[in-house]
């Protein structure tokens, strides 16, 4: 038994890291399929605990500043090396 749950994960990681257009398409169907069987993704867990933290949270504005403003400063940052900025944008570590 133990060995057939082992050959089960090889064949399932083979597939899961495989180009094979086929392959890609099963998994693809399957996300989708899981996506709609379950209740919530990690995403609306962590957009229903900001709504509760800040009702005027819109997911759109926040998504445009990440996009404009975060992501754009970060990376400059990081190309040019520059510390100052890193720490301004990047100062409460995750835990």
């Amino acid at each position: 038994m133990f060995l057939f749950n082992i050959e089960l994960l090889d064949w399932k990681m083979r597939i899961d890291e495989s180009e094979n257009i086929v392959f890609r398409g099963v998994r693809s169907t399957m996300e989708r399929i899981q996506l709609a069987f379950t209740s919530q993704d990690d995403v609306s867990i962590v957009l229903t605990e900001i709504s509760k933290v800040d009702p005027n949270f819109n997911k759109h504005n926040w998504l445009r500043f990440c996009e404009k403003e975060m992501i754009p400063n970060i990376l400059e940052a990081v190309i040019q090396m520059n510390v100052d900025v890193l720490n301004d944008w990047c100062y409460e570590r995750a835990s």
